[in-house]
């Protein structure tokens, strides 16, 4: 069995979305663009949930967390997703609403195909939206031009590179430049994009917890024990060793028994 993806079908789970955040309908448009992104990036990025189903699901059909899932565990739990599961519930709240939109892979270093996001198309201008690195404004995308946007917690650069063809992106704040990935504006099919889904599932991915949250204008990122909080002008660090489980909880506001559960997980395929 293969899992058909298709936004059509899940736009319950976009009325769900708009109703819990109270955002009113209105025409496709950068401003309406921005108000969606501001509720989406309410939900986390946390690859806990998806630690936990993917131990007690054997197919794949039954691992992956569809939009349906994702709005109804935030909402009763404050869980997230990781970069799949939160671009096409993001896809299907944009088609829900009118925009054109379609879903791209991108390349981070040495691996191929492990991050995605949408290219958004408004007034024939083209616009990267990326949830996963916790874009909260669309990042301008044009081969004739660099794109600039800050965000929340940093500045987004977008360069087309001839050589490649591809548009590579990085971030910059007062502690400079950093690349974080490339991809080329080329759509990418929901058989593909299921079948890089499917890839995100091994064990070498899902190894450690993480977690990920914009707190007006800071980003908090939460690897195992280490803790980050960004913004535009500072960075600081810090190793959590103690009450790691009610830190997450007062943090990400996720139930403590989520966050032991994934850790018995991750250590039960250490040991073994």
């Amino acid at each position: 069995m293969s899992v058909i993806l298709n936004p059509q079908n899940h736009l319950s789970a976009a009325t769900k979305f708009q109703k819990f955040f109270a955002v009113i309908p209105k025409k496709p448009s950068l401003p309406f663009l921005n108000e969606i992104l501001s509720h989406f990036l309410k939900l986390p990025y946390e690859n806990i949930s998806k630690i936990i189903k993917s131990e007690n699901y054997r197919r794949i059909e039954d691992k992956i967390r569809l939009p349906e899932e994702i709005i109804s565990a935030h909402i009763e739990n404050h869980l997230g997703g990781t970069c799949y599961s939160l671009t096409f519930f993001l896809n299907t709240i944009l088609t829900a609403n009118g925009f054109e939109c379609y879903p791209i892979t991108a390349h981070m270093k040495n691996r191929k195909n492990v991050h995605t996001a949408l290219i958004v198309l408004i007034d024939k201008n083209k616009f990267l939206v990326d949830s996963g690195y916790l874009f909260n404004k669309p990042i301008p995308i044009n081969r004739f031009s660099n794109g600039f946007q800050k965000v929340a917690h940093t500045n987004v650069f977008s360069f087309f590179q001839k050589q490649d063809s591809c548009y590579h992106i990085y971030t910059f704040n007062f502690s400079g430049k950093k690349w974080r990935y490339c991809f080329r504006d080329e759509p990418l099919s929901y058989h593909d994009f299921f079948r890089f889904w499917q890839e995100s599932f091994s064990p070498k991915a899902l190894n450690g917890i993480c977690l990920n949250l914009l707190q007006d204008d800071k980003m908090i990122y939460f690897q195992n024990n280490y803790l980050q909080i960004t913004s535009q002008k500072e960075k600081k660090k810090r190793i959590i060793n103690d009450n790691y489980d009610e830190i997450v909880k007062n943090i990400f506001g996720i139930s403590p028994e989520f966050v032991e559960q994934s850790g018995m997980i991750i250590s039960k395929r250490t040991v073994l």
